[in-house]
């Protein structure tokens, strides 16, 4: 999900929510190899875009990730 809002005619505001999961992983290391994903992630990012020329903007980006991974021993 993404949202934008222009404060003026070279600025912009934008900012995004993702969520991802696959969970589709079996265990079964003690008979055999296990198989499929497990792997939850959430991100969020917010950015300022202002155009300087048509041709030249700048952006500043903020970030935040953060996962849990059930095949790495859930870091």
């Amino acid at each position: 999900v993404s949202v934008g809002y222009a404060l003026d005619k070279r600025t912009d505001l934008v900012a995004g929510y993702h969520y991802y999961e696959a969970d589709n992983y079996v265990d079964k290391s003690a008979v055999s190899q296990p198989y499929g994903a497990g792997f939850r992630e959430h991100r969020i990012t917010a950015a300022i875009i202002r155009r300087i020329t048509p041709n030249m903007r700048v952006i500043l980006r903020y970030g935040w990730f953060a996962n849990d991974d059930i095949t790495f021993g859930g870091n």
